[in-house]
């Protein structure tokens, strides 16, 4: 579950756990107006401040090959999505009960993001041949400390939330220019139902924003980065080309899981979200910098929807 962004008219998205991993609500903020005026430069600075980065290219990035193969790593991947997929299907059936409309509150959504959780870990724990390997890490280079790999996921963040939120305002405005399409102020999703329940916080709205924040990045980024990404760099197909190839595909494919009910906007904004994950993580050896960047970008779409 990805938390979302600020668009045309500044409305913040979020991701529900459903099924397929992810379905978006909107809900308006008029505090954050000053955003559509500044958030095109500001995302031009960051974009500038990218690329004098040393290596941003990745010609030397502290990469490694992993213990397990490629094939291993897609079928885990798949697998793992499966997992999730009939654990949110229990959850459903066992713990989940919809209120009136079909709608979920926030005390039925959380069985579901824990049914998913749970059945990615059963499948992690009945392969772990597929995940360990028999073979040893061999570094490209040597990987960044964890401290600077922390310090570089909050920089990274920095750089890569304006160029996402401007991608999402870019995108809107083509997608209502040439559609017409208009957008809801409010829908039903996680972050609206944080918006309701902060005015009488509880155990179920702790339990779902540490979820969101700690829970939801690391699951997601072993599943795509630690996994995806380093299966599909490690493939024959794509094995000594650039790192970027598999940060492509890998957020591609990381936008499309999210998009059963995200608009144009929301996966193009997701995709460069994506991509800052990935080139994080390949840039300092270290999953726990992705991790970092997708924990504070989700805990930045709380604060403003609770703010």
């Amino acid at each position: 579950m990805v938390l979302g962004f600020l668009s045309v008219n500044q409305p913040v998205i979020a991701a529900v756990t459903t099924n397929d991993q992810g379905a978006i609500a909107q809900v308006s903020d008029s505090g954050s107006s000053w955003l559509s005026i500044w958030m095109i430069p500001i995302a031009v600075l960051a974009l500038v401040i990218f690329i004098q980065i040393p290596n941003w290219r990745l010609k030397k990035p502290r990469i490694f090959k992993p213990a397990f193969s490629s094939t291993s790593g897609l079928v885990l991947f798949v697998a793992a999505l499966m997992g999730g997929l009939l654990g949110t299907q229990i959850a459903m059936q066992i713990g989940s009960p919809r209120l009136e409309g079909g709608e979920y509150d926030l005390s039925s959504t959380l069985p579901l993001m824990i049914g998913s959780y749970i059945g990615q870990g059963v499948v992690f724990l009945l392969v772990p041949g597929l995940v360990l390997g028999r073979g040893r890490i061999q570094w490209n280079s040597r990987p960044m400390s964890w401290f600077r790999a922390v310090l570089a996921g909050c920089l990274g963040m920095i750089i890569a939330l304006p160029m996402t939120l401007a991608v999402a305002q870019v995108a809107g405005a083509v997608l209502e220019w040439s559609t017409g399409q208009t957008f809801n102020e409010i829908g039903h999703g996680t972050l609206v139902q944080i918006k309701e329940a902060a005015a009488d916080p509880d155990l179920v709205l702790v339990l779902i924003v540490f979820m969101v924040i700690v829970v939801t990045p690391i699951w997601e980024e072993i599943l795509y980065r630690g996994l995806l990404q380093e299966s599909i760099g490690s493939h024959p197909l794509t094995e000594g080309e650039s790192p970027w190839v598999s940060i492509v595909i890998t957020s591609l494919i990381f936008a499309t899981m999210h998009g059963a009910m995200v608009d144009l906007r929301g996966l193009a904004a997701l995709f460069v979200l994506s991509l800052g994950f990935g080139w994080i993580y390949v840039r300092t050896g270290r999953l726990i910098a992705s991790i970092v960047m997708h924990a504070a970008f989700n805990a930045f779409n709380i604060l403003v929807v609770i703010l």
